[in-house]
């Protein structure tokens, strides 16, 4: 096994290697430089990066070890895909939820009439 491989063969896509994590964490370093902070595209794609990169070390992880460290990794992993989803759908258009406005306006309480002890029919006698 080289140094530049971490946990897997070379030929396998989920194979993590320092190069990956490497360009990972270049990306992080350009994200947090970044004088007016990452705007959210730049942020949804690192993030998606991020869940792509701990899938693959879960997938890995789940293969040679079955105990507690290896659900936390799955565990993790599933935490940052929820994030980059998150992230992704923040960037879609957002659309109305509920009814649509009124076109007329609201019709004002009727002034006249009776009162309310009319209204219900009761008397006072």
């Amino acid at each position: 096994m080289s140094d530049d491989h971490l946990g897997g063969d070379h030929d396998g896509y989920d194979a993590v290697t320092a190069r990956d994590i490497a360009e990972f964490l270049h990306h992080l370093a350009e994200l947090r430089c970044a004088p007016d902070g990452p705007n959210p595209a730049d942020r949804a794609a690192f993030l998606a990066r991020k869940a792509e990169l701990l899938t693959r070390i879960a997938a890995r992880t789940a293969r040679t070890r079955r105990d507690a460290y290896a659900e936390q990794v799955r565990q993790i992993a599933a935490d940052a895909r929820t994030a980059a989803t998150r992230a992704r759908l923040a960037l879609l258009p957002q659309q109305r939820v509920g009814p649509t406005p009124r076109r007329t306006p609201r019709a004002e309480p009727d002034q006249g009439g009776a009162r309310s002890e009319e209204k219900s029919g009761a008397s006072s006698g």
